[in-house]
Order: C-alpha cells, then structure tokens, then sequence
C-alpha cells in the first residue's frame, strides 16, 4: 500500500523530509482504515439494497391494487415481480452480525 502513487505522489507536495514521512503516515493511517471498515460497510450496502427491494415490492403491490383490476392487475403485478427479482438473496442476520461486531470491535458507532 505504500507504493501507490497517491501515497508516493505526498513526498513531492510536501516542504521537508519530515513533512513527507508524517504526510504518508497519515495516508497509511486512513488507508488501514479504509481497508479495515470496508467489509462491514459492503455488508451495510447489501442489506440496504435488500431491503430497498422488498419495500418496492411491497409499496408497488399496494400501488398496483389500488387503481388496477382484472387482467391489467395480475400483468401490473408479473411486471413489477419481474423487475425486483433478486438473484443472490443474502442472510440478514449474518450480515446484521457482521456489522454489529465492526461495531463492538471499535466500541464506537464507527461509520
């Protein structure tokens, strides 16, 4: 990770040599960061998106039956079944697990 150009272009930008080791150190620090909370966050999108996709399917349904009947309500309702299909239906509780112990292990909300 030190050998990113990000990383290395902070040698240049900098006045001394002090200056350019407190600067990369400071970028490797965010960088571990990024590294370490990114799983928990991927794990936060996932679940946000299956449930995003079950409240428009379930918002949809109660649209659709409110205003269409007969054979324009059971194509409405194919439709909109068809189009929040979600082929890899993750675990909730796993991933709920995942961020709860991102969380404990900071001991702090660390989004």
């Amino acid at each position: 990770t030190a050998g990113l150009p990000h990383v290395i272009m902070r040698f240049f930008t900098v006045p001394s040599v002090k200056a350019a080791r407190s600067s990369a150190g400071w970028a490797l620090v965010f960088i571990a960061i990024l590294y370490t909370t990114a799983p928990a966050v991927a794990a936060m999108a996932r679940l946000n998106l299956y449930r995003a996709v079950e409240m428009t399917l379930n918002k949809g349904k109660e649209a659709i039956a409110s205003f269409a009947d007969g054979d324009e309500q059971r194509m409405m309702l194919m439709g909109l079944k068809r189009f929040t299909k979600y082929a890899n239906l993750p675990n909730p509780i796993a991933l709920r697990k995942v961020i709860a112990e991102k969380v404990i292990a900071e001991n702090r909300y660390c989004f």
